[in-house]
């Protein structure tokens, strides 16, 4: 019987063990922020009238044709956003850092810092009296 004992408590000692392990391991886990990733315009508003991106562009006719504003978040901190035409960065590619707090992300470049709000899954960027609401690309 003492043997069988024996056995019932080095295995409640690796059970207990294996437990505390995998407790230590998950709090040390590095969670990525759902902001990670690529996002693409999706409409803008200006003069309180909103319009879908693609609906601007189809404005501009063949002026707009490749026309794409992408923000990038990448898991390391660093963003980038592209305002591409026609494949150039005409609009100019903007790089810097990004910190994320609650509900904001704030985006810091050499040019200044700019604050984006979350909420729905989109992003809310508010330049020159305009916002832009960018949605996940896939």
């Amino acid at each position: 019987m003492q043997k069988n004992e024996q056995k019932k408590m080095w295995i409640l000692a690796v059970i207990i063990a294996c437990m505390s392990m995998a407790l230590v391991a998950c709090g040390q886990k590095k969670t990525t922020s759902a902001a990670v990733g690529a996002w693409k315009v999706e409409s803008l508003e200006a003069n309180g009238m909103t319009t879908s991106y693609a609906d601007f562009i189809a404005t501009l006719g063949p002026h707009g044709e490749g026309m794409e504003i992408v923000l990038t978040l990448a898991e390391d901190g660093s963003y980038t956003l592209d305002m591409a035409v026609l494949g150039d960065a005409i609009g100019g590619i903007q790089e810097g850092t990004w910190t994320e707090e609650g509900s904001t992300v704030t985006l810091s470049s050499g040019q200044g810092d700019t604050t984006v709000t979350i909420a729905d899954n989109k992003f809310t960027m508010e330049q020159l009296g305009m916002k832009l609401i960018f949605t996940k690309s896939e």
